[in-house]
């Protein structure tokens, strides 16, 4: 498993928890792969691998069952070329979140964000569906959860090879 943008590594430690039996995790921050290291050797997986990279310049010759990517497309100015990337690194699928557009929510967070210069992106199923199409997958199931955030979380299948 390949978890892009896995931040302090929450889902890392839950999948080691499933038995997933190696995994990889990119980031940007040494300070939250710091963190991941932590939750991995909690978990008791030996077999992880933590890179600090940007998701663009990740190389490996690797392919991965799955590919996560939890709060990952909130940042993406191109979310279909990061789609077609981790199509490249996958074999079954990518399970990734998309923030939903919400009245009260989406202005706030631009707002926030934009103070920071850090630009935030939204997103319907219509739109993920048409990226993941355009990025070559065969199929996306977007489901909305409940709650105060309210986002997607997506199933982008790849055709068999």
């Amino acid at each position: 498993m390949l978890d892009v943008g896995c931040g302090s590594g929450r889902y890392l430690s839950a999948f080691a928890n499933l038995g997933v039996g190696r995994m990889v995790g990119v980031d940007l921050s040494q300070t939250m792969l710091d963190l991941a290291l932590e939750q991995v050797r909690a978990a008791g997986h030996g077999n992880t691998d933590l890179v600090c990279a940007n998701f663009d310049d990740f190389a490996t010759d690797e392919c991965f069952d799955v590919v996560v990517a939890m709060g990952f497309f909130d940042y993406q100015s191109n979310p279909v070329h990061a789609l077609g990337k981790m199509r490249t690194l996958a074999r079954h699928s990518i399970i990734a979140s998309f923030p939903s557009r919400h009245w009260f929510r989406t202005p706030l967070r631009q707002v926030r964000y934009r103070m920071k210069k850090c630009p935030v992106y939204f997103y319907d199923r219509a739109s993920i569906a048409a990226m993941a199409e355009k990025a070559g997958y065969a199929s996306t199931e977007s489901t909305k959860l409940p709650g105060a955030g309210m986002d997607y979380v997506s199933i982008l299948r790849i055709a068999s090879r």
